[in-house]
């Protein structure tokens, strides 16, 4: 039984907290940290974990792009921990809800009270210094004991009740705040611009990127590790030629690899001359052939390489040829990576690997291969749209807009509907963060 835990760990207090679950546990548990490695697929995983801090009484947003980004589930079990600094808000049941949708199995979730990190709520009073407690602790003893039995039945394959997150009355008051509010009501009330020395520990110790500071701004233009300022160069070439497609690898930098004649020979030699080679010789005919066989591998791996990486992108031209052929984005389709693994018969991992961080050139610009990948969703009349078309009219939309009465969400969701696309307004204020556009409220121009 393989079983799992995706964290996202702000100052590295839910880490510690998934270590300690994971070593207590019947069966072990792989930790993966969602901002280092998410190309783990879950197809042989029967048991999955996910935790996180609360960021401003909610999910944070990469561990929200992250579940996004997984393949829908049948119904396979899951639990949901989080830890939790002044107040945990409502981050419990919507970490369950997200889970829940995209197919999960949600078994078993608990916070745990941790010393708050943001300097601003320090600052007002109203960190737990001395988190967890001793009945923080025996309440989380408890729930570790009840996910131990919960991980046992899994692995036995026996049934277990479905599970529904208790948040409390005072953490059911407090919505979801944004970072923007956030940063608004308590980063800049909390920072004495004035007594400021540059020092940068205050950015440093804030892992929500609401204090933000750069006494030489400058430098990112002369940083030559500056990802902003790199040039990218895309993995793949596509022409189209007489209507036809033509694919190729951009290899103008990488040399056709071949075993050198002059120590191939050397190798032929010595075992021509078995018989009357020396001791000395031998190791010399052992350490050339072990060097060519090395050598052999890595040809044989780069090639292999290359047909995989071939593979996955004539599947992924042949599934959005519409896209590939005219360069309009409403003429993308919703697809997922399992998608793309049943054409080419690979697993999804090996999809997603192949597709992360790969970029392809064509006539109308260079794209990543993450682009082409979005989730569905059926129009009133049945019709299967990309979301990537829904967030296209929510930025047409927003770009038309009366800046002096700004449309909102619930607006924004209304005009939808009108269009056929029957999404809720949470929806809306999802695809609009991911757009990166501010609340209504925040786009008012006097």
């Amino acid at each position: 039984m393989k079983s799992v835990i995706f964290y996202y760990s702000g100052t590295g207090n839910t880490a510690l907290a998934c270590r300690s679950l994971a070593s207590r546990m019947p069966i072990p548990f792989d930790l993966v940290d969602i901002t280092r490695d998410n190309d783990v697929g879950l197809d042989s995983v029967n048991f999955v974990g996910f935790a996180t801090s609360t960021d401003f009484w909610g999910v944070p947003k990469a561990l929200e792009a992250f579940i996004e980004s997984l393949p829908r589930q049948e119904a396979k079990p899951a639990f949901v921990p989080n830890t939790y600094g002044a107040v945990s808000g409502q981050t419990l049941r919507i970490l369950s809800e997200q889970v829940a949708a995209k197919g999960f199995d949600v078994l078993a979730g608990h916070s745990l009270r941790t010393p708050e990190s943001y300097p601003p709520m320090i600052a007002g009073k109203m960190g737990a210094v001395g988190s967890p407690g001793k009945r923080e602790l025996r309440s989380f003893d408890r729930f570790v004991t009840e996910l131990g039995l919960l991980a046992a039945a899994v692995r036995d394959g026996r049934h277990t009740d479905g599970y529904k997150p208790r948040i409390g009355v005072v953490n059911g008051l407090f919505p979801r705040r944004s970072r923007t509010t956030a940063r608004e009501d308590m980063g800049e009330k909390h920072v004495d611009v004035s007594a400021c020395t540059e020092c940068g520990v205050c950015e440093r110790l804030c892992p929500y990127g609401a204090i933000k500071l750069n006494p030489k701004p400058g430098s990112s233009f002369s940083n030559n590790l500056n990802k902003g300022n790199q040039t990218i160069i895309p993995d793949f070439i596509l022409e189209i030629v007489d209507d036809e497609m033509i694919l190729s690898l951009n290899q103008r930098n990488a040399p056709e690899l071949t075993i050198s004649n002059y120590y191939a020979n050397m190798l032929k030699s010595f075992r021509d001359n078995g018989r009357g080679m020396t001791h000395d010789q031998k190791d010399a005919l052992l350490f050339v052939k072990q060097k060519i066989d090395s050598a052999k591998w890595f040809i044989d791996a780069i090639r292999q390489r290359q047909e995989t990486l071939m593979m996955v992108m004539n599947a992924l031209l042949q599934f959005q040829r519409e896209f590939f052929v005219e360069g309009e984005e409403t003429k993308l389709k919703p697809m997922i990576l399992k998608d793309i693994a049943d054409l080419t018969g690979l697993d999804i991992s090996t999809i997603s690997r192949v597709s992360n961080s790969k970029y392809i050139q064509t006539h109308f610009g260079i794209y990543s291969l993450k682009y082409f990948f979005s989730e569905s969703m059926q129009k009133e009349d049945g019709e299967e749209v990309s979301t990537r078309e829904i967030k296209s009219i929510l930025k047409e939309c927003i770009g038309n807009e009366n800046k002096q009465k700004p449309v909102t969400d619930d607006e924004l969701a209304t005009i939808l509907k009108d269009k056929g696309y029957n999404i809720a307004r949470r929806t809306v204020a999802k695809y609009r963060e991911q757009l990166d556009i501010p609340v209504a409220r925040m786009r008012k121009e006097l």
